[in-house]
């Protein structure tokens, strides 16, 4: 097996963790599904986030290319902004149809923890990736 087939369990654990917030976040709120537990979902993704991050940053300046291009991921991170669009969702049912149709609300330490860990390490991965300006 080469590199990339020993590697795609990396995103199918990302896909599965975007199942487990579609589940909390836009199924649950209607059905009564039992909840995919928050904390370690939560932990999973900063995981994932982290390392891979820390991982783009540190091969960042290892060839001409960005990360992107170094790494070949593709179709491997497209699993993130699932998850994004999940948690669109779950603040949608909180703040658009919750005070008008009859819903269980998202947990809204949830939502925030989630944005959190979301918008945190995507954030401070794009900042580490800016390519420096140097001075001529």
């Amino acid at each position: 097996m080469n590199a990339k087939t020993n590697r795609r369990w990396i995103p199918a654990i990302g896909y599965t963790l975007a199942i487990g917030f579609i589940n909390n976040l836009l199924v649950a709120p209607f059905t009564n599904q039992d909840l995919v537990e928050w904390g370690p979902m939560l932990t999973a993704l900063g995981i994932l986030l982290g390392i891979s991050g820390a991982r783009d940053y540190l091969t960042k300046n290892k060839s001409g290319d960005i990360p992107k291009a170094v790494s070949d991921k593709g179709w491997k991170r497209k699993w993130i902004p699932v998850i994004g669009w999940a948690l669109f969702g779950g603040f949608f049912i909180n703040c658009a149809l919750a005070p008008y149709i009859k819903v269980t609300c998202n947990d809204w330490s949830q939502l925030i923890a989630l944005l959190t860990v979301l918008l945190g390490i995507s954030g401070a991965r794009d900042v580490s990736l800016i390519p420096q300006k140097t001075e001529d």
